[in-house]
Formats: C-alpha cells, structure tokens, sequence
C-alpha cells in the first residue's frame, strides 16, 4: 500500500516539475496574454455602466389581541399560539416578491427623466427592452403598457410583465430579507429590509417605494379581511334597525297627535302595539350598538402596521466594478487559459514525437 502511494506521489512531482519548466520557458506568452487580460478586464469594467442601490427597511408591528405579553410567551413555547413574529416575516419576505404585488408596483405612475408614466413602461425604455420583443412572435408590434390594472392586462401586457419580473429574480435585482433576534429560539425581529438595485437612479427609488405601499395595503387588508367583513355586517344591521326605529318614532309621535282625544279601544290598542315597538327597536338598537363597538375594538385590535424606517433617498448606493480588481482577474484568467493552451500545444507536440519514433 505504502509503495503504491508513493509512486502516486512520485507521479504528481514529476507531473508538477514539468509544468513549472513549461511555464517558466513560455513566461513571456502567458505574462503577454495575462497582460492583454487585464487591460481588457480594465477597460470592460471602466465602460460598465453603475448600478443604484435603493433601500428601505420597515418594522412590523402585528398587535395582540388582549393577551397579556407573558402568557403570548408562554402559549407560543407550548405551540399554541398559531405562529409569530417569525412567520409573520416570512409572510411578508414572500408577498414581497410575488408576481402581484410586484405587478401592482410596476404599474403606478411615475416621472421619470421628465416623463410621467407607469413604472413598467420606464424600464422597457431604459433597458431597451423593444429590440428584444421582436424576436418573440408573440410580442410581435408590442411598445409599451396601455393598461395600469393587472386584471385588466393583455396577453401580450402579461407576457412582458412575466419577462421583467423574470428578469428581477435571474439578476438578483430585488432582495427581500428579514432580520432574526437569537437566543434560546431563534425569532423573527420583526424588521424587514427590501433593496433593488438597476442602472437608474430613479427607477431604483420609486418601485421600492411603490413596492412598499403595494405590500402594506395588501398585508394590512388581507390581515383583518374577516374582522371587516363582520364589522360591516354589523354596521349594515345598526343602520337598519336605526332607520326602521325612526319610523316607528314618527308613526308613535303621529298617532298621539291625530288621537289625543279617542277613546276607543281599538286605536289604545294600536298606540300600545306601536309603543312596545319602538321599546323593542331600542332594545335591539342598543345591543347592536354594543355589538358594534365590540367588532370596531376587535378590527382595530387586530389591525397590523408597517412603521417605515428608513426610506430611500437621493443620491442613492452607486455600486460599480472596480477597475482593480476586474484587471487582476481578467489577467489571471487569461493567464490560466493561456498556460492551458500551452500545456495542449505541449502535449500535442510529444504525442507527434512518439508517433514519429514508432514508425
């Protein structure tokens, strides 16, 4: 075993030995090319044009509903609290990235470069996106979005929209992260950073933005979707009994004055019957109310917030290739490309000198 690893060992020095004395006798091609590498490295990341960084960074604040903080501690050690902080980040680090709140962001309107426009139709033009579209049979004659509703968006609309959205997520433009808080369990903090980076400063600054708004509105209305649903319910069915109880005061109020002086039993009778009514309708009037109360508590109880915390503002982050380091390794590069080339040459040359020997 010990002679078989030796003469393993023995292989790779010699194998190695000849590669250093191949590289040394044609230092002077792999230090020429290794050069041209890394003025082409230089000029490349010179003519690269920057890219802006637009940032902002928002708390999530999900209110309890009435739960003392210690017993909300406890019950979600226990898993009985039906998630968290952290699920509710993740929540959010997902709707963040989907393809509707995205949508929704890249059609608002905004000026850019002095153009008043929806956001999608700024980046087709900023990244000459229609040279490509008539390569797409399906795109043939596209130019820009017409409609600003994504239900509303055309065949051709939602094809270009997937494109860019596709192209966000294959150039890593747009991050989505949730800061964590360690300790005993890992937790969510709460706090969530968005950043997308693109070759316009003001693009950068107003989809982040616009994604923002699209997230909070959603987020918020999604969260307390059923606590609104009853509270409306129940405000339909206030202003119903409300306005069947002004009624009933105005038939009361009316029936007084026309019979002040009958005395028949009859008309008594029906004074009574539209007295006890108008009792009853305050009655249910006032549970109603009370039940309304307890449903706009609840609804304002369990409305979430977005607190921003920073937002992004001009000038943004410029992040550009540096120079440097775009030459050294496109000198290395080449390097390495060159001294493969020779080791091939080499190799080719040996093969040729043996097939000679033979013959």
């Amino acid at each position: 075993m010990s002679n078989s690893q030796d003469i393993k060992l023995t292989e790779i020095v010699f194998h190695l030995e000849k590669l250093i004395k191949i590289a040394l006798r044609k230092w002077k091609l792999l230090m020429a090319v290794g050069f041209v590498g890394g003025i082409l490295g230089f000029v490349y990341a010179s003519f690269q044009s920057p890219s802006y960084i637009s940032r902002l960074s928002f708390m999530l604040n999900d209110k309890e509903s009435g739960i003392p903080s210690s017993l909300s501690s406890l019950a979600g050690l226990a898993g009985l609290s039906g998630g968290g902080a952290s699920t509710n980040d993740d929540r959010i680090v997902f709707m963040s990235t989907s393809r509707n709140i995205i949508s929704k962001a890249l059609l608002k309107k905004e000026t850019i470069n002095g153009n008043n426009d929806i956001l999608i139709n700024h980046y087709i033009e900023i990244n000459q996106m229609r040279d490509g579209f008539s390569n797409d049979t399906a795109l043939n004659g596209f130019e820009r979005f017409i409609n600003n509703l994504p239900e509303k968006l055309t065949y051709q609309e939602n094809k270009v929209m997937d494109l860019v959205i596709k192209g966000f997520n294959d150039y890593k433009m747009l991050s989505v992260s949730a800061k964590k808080k360690t300790g005993l369990v890992t937790q969510g903090s709460g706090i969530v950073i968005m950043e997308f980076k693109s070759g316009s400063e003001e693009f950068s600054k107003y989809f982040i933005e616009n994604l923002y708004n699209q997230l909070s509105t959603y987020y918020i209305n999604k969260s307390v979707e059923r606590q609104t649903y009853n509270y409306n319910i129940i405000q339909r069915r206030a202003d119903s009994i409300q306005e069947e109880l002004l009624q009933a005061e105005n038939s009361g109020a009316s029936f007084v004055d026309q019979n002040q002086n009958i005395v028949r039993m009859s008309r008594r009778i029906e004074g009574e019957r539209l007295r006890k009514k108008t009792e009853i309708l305050n009655l249910m009037y006032g549970e109603v109310l009370k039940n309304l109360e307890i449903a706009k508590f609840t609804l304002e109880n369990q409305t979430p917030s977005l607190i921003v915390i920073d937002t992004p503002t001009l000038p943004l982050e410029k992040k550009k290739m540096s120079r440097l380091k775009t030459a050294i390794v496109g000198a290395f590069l080449s390097g390495i490309f060159a001294l493969v080339y020779v080791l091939y040459r080499n190799y080719q040359d040996e093969k040729k000198k043996l097939l000679n020997q033979t013959a």
